[in-house]
């Protein structure tokens, strides 16, 4: 059995080693970095899965709308990453699961935490993804208010957008100057705006984006309804900001309690003997485990939540 776990988890190195190669490879040819939408063959059959599934598929283009306000990539070449994030994610998992099937007694423990580290690699991922679009929340009301007062001059938003991004702070400058530069190369401005507003995946930016359409379709000038939803979202972003701030002394308690937890774990491990028997060779040992595990994840989401309660 021994040899069988090892030969599984050579295999699972071998994939992790051969995408990474195929990967770096491919950054090497100029054409398919200019193209930036190839992918290999396990990128392919990861993304040939997730689309069959809607659910999964709008997970994935909601993330991929997402990383192009973050890395200023198109939404394909978004997806593809996705791809390859959620390959790399799985293959990882797995590696970590065979890993431990010799340190456990109770054989399930390695399909738990195959996807205990799915959870927590992509946990990590949307954290990264979460971190870098709050940092342009909080300046969307400075975006806004520069929008507002160029457009209250011209009266069109396309000019309003030229005339305004270059002015506002470097991190959501560019997602504005995105903006602009999809409506002057694309004439289907419903689609630009829709992916404008579920890249960011705000309520301020849903609502901005509805009066970009209003305007777009007839309703005429609509410096009023900027100006209202300026003073809205000011307000609601700095009562967000104290909320957050008042997470912040949950979250490093509860991070703090599940290191000392586990440093607790691996000094008693080396230093205490019968303790390696009873938490790896004894079910019920293997039970305390799985069961910390799970108070683990149930806490992460708790904690992410909480946030938008």
């Amino acid at each position: 059995m021994r040899i069988v776990y090892i030969v599984l988890l050579l295999i699972v190195i071998a994939l992790i080693l051969i995408d990474i190669a195929l990967n770096n490879k491919k950054k090497n040819s100029r054409f398919r970095q200019r193209q930036g939408v190839e992918s290999n063959f396990l990128t392919k059959l990861v993304g040939h899965f997730i689309s069959s599934h809607n659910f999964l598929n709008n997970f994935k283009m909601r993330y991929a709308n997402k990383l192009s306000l973050i890395n200023h990539q198109n939404k394909i070449q978004n997806a593809v990453f996705v791809d390859r994030f959620i390959l790399f994610d799985i293959l990882v998992s797995l590696m970590i699961g065979l890993m431990t099937i010799k340190l456990f007694t109770m054989w399930y423990v390695f399909f738990i935490v195959f996807f205990v580290s799915i959870f927590f690699i992509t946990y990590v991922g949307t954290l990264y993804v979460s971190f870098k679009l709050n940092r342009i929340y909080s300046l969307f009301p400075i975006a806004l208010q520069l929008f507002t007062d160029e457009y209250v001059s011209c009266k069109n938003i396309k000019n309003a957008l030229n005339e305004s991004y270059h002015k506002m702070p470097d991190k959501i400058s560019v997602v504005f100057e995105g903006l602009a530069r999809r409506f002057a190369s694309e004439s289907n401005y419903k689609e630009v705006i829709d992916d404008f507003a579920d890249g960011l995946d705000f309520v301020w930016g849903y609502a901005f984006a509805e009066l970009l359409l209003l305007s777009y379709e007839g309703a005429g000038d609509i410096s009023e309804d900027l100006i209202y939803l300026n003073e809205l979202s000011n307000e609601e972003i700095k009562a967000g900001a104290e909320t957050e701030t008042a997470l912040l002394g949950n979250k490093m308690v509860f991070i703090i309690l599940n290191l000392a937890t586990v440093e607790g774990l691996i000094l008693s491990l080396k230093l205490v003997p019968i303790a390696k028997y009873l938490y790896l060779y004894t079910p019920t040992g293997n039970l305390g485990i799985v069961l910390w595990i799970g108070g683990f994840i149930v806490g992460l989401m708790s904690l992410t939540v909480m946030k938008y309660l």
